[in-house]
């Protein structure tokens, strides 16, 4: 299943600003969870990540596909999951098409270290709450009053 590509437009102009996620996978009985940089500068329903080659995460990836990468933005009350399955790729290709001096600072033995992971975003959901901080404690208040949840802003799954 593959996201449409008015989903994927949504979820890169919340994405592109956070640039750091949270990529989770399975580690034998329990999930790890460890910060990502994305490298890329667009978005087709695939994130990219760089990782040593000999990274426990590539093992644990090999094992089980299935990730959920998580960006937050907490200053703006923005958040995002997204579930799909994840492939460690030694492309070089690849690899040269999003190297730079950022990326190669973690690579000090050069591209030959570098793999990268592949997710293919099979589902999403985000939460976008951009509300003023007077709107967040009228919603509040008012849900108290009515005995509702506080409306603060779309949040919406896909897939």
């Amino acid at each position: 299943m593959t996201l449409t590509l008015a989903n994927q437009e949504k979820l890169w102009d919340l994405m592109k600003p956070m640039k750091v996620a949270m990529l989770v996978t399975e580690d034998k009985d329990f999930l790890r969870a460890r910060p990502m940089e994305l490298v890329q500068d667009e978005f087709d329903g695939k994130l990219y990540f760089y990782t040593d080659k000999d990274d426990e995460k590539n093992s644990e990836i090999k094992e089980n596909a299935k990730v959920c990468v998580i960006f937050s933005d907490l200053e703006n009350n923005q958040y995002i999951s997204i579930s799909g399955k994840a492939v460690v790729e030694s492309k070089s290709d690849l690899i040269d098409k999003y190297w730079s001096p950022f990326v190669a600072a973690w690579f000090p033995n050069g591209q030959d270290q570098a793999s990268i992971i592949e997710i293919d975003c099979q589902r999403a959901e985000y939460w976008d709450s951009t509300s003023s901080q007077m709107k967040v404690l009228y919603e509040v208040a008012m849900a108290n009053l009515t005995k509702s949840k506080p409306h603060l802003g779309e949040n919406i799954k896909m897939s």
